[in-house]
């Protein structure tokens, strides 16, 4: 990644400094948030990509419902720290 020219603090302690040039916006205002599908334990079949519920992994599945890489938020009960995953399916 090219570094930029001048960076600023970006007020949030875990994030430390951005380029000057960003600017905070509320993810409302750049993306849209969907409710994903449900899929319970009795219907997954042995596989090895993971299956999410609001505390992290909860199984694992032998296909991908999506189709690129997409950022997971819990909507509730989502414990302590951040939850990332990286799925190809």
């Amino acid at each position: 990644m090219k570094p930029c020219p001048k960076y600023k603090d970006s007020g949030v302690e875990w994030i430390g400094d951005v380029p000057e040039h960003w600017s905070a916006l509320r993810l409302k205002w750049v993306c849209n948030f969907l409710y994903g599908e449900s899929l319970s334990a009795q219907e997954r079949e042995d596989g090895t990509i993971p299956v999410y519920g609001s505390n992290g992994i909860v199984g694992y599945h032998n296909r991908s419902i999506t189709e690129k890489l997409c950022i997971i938020v819990g909507r509730k009960k989502m414990g302590s720290g951040k939850k990332w995953g990286q799925v190809y399916g």
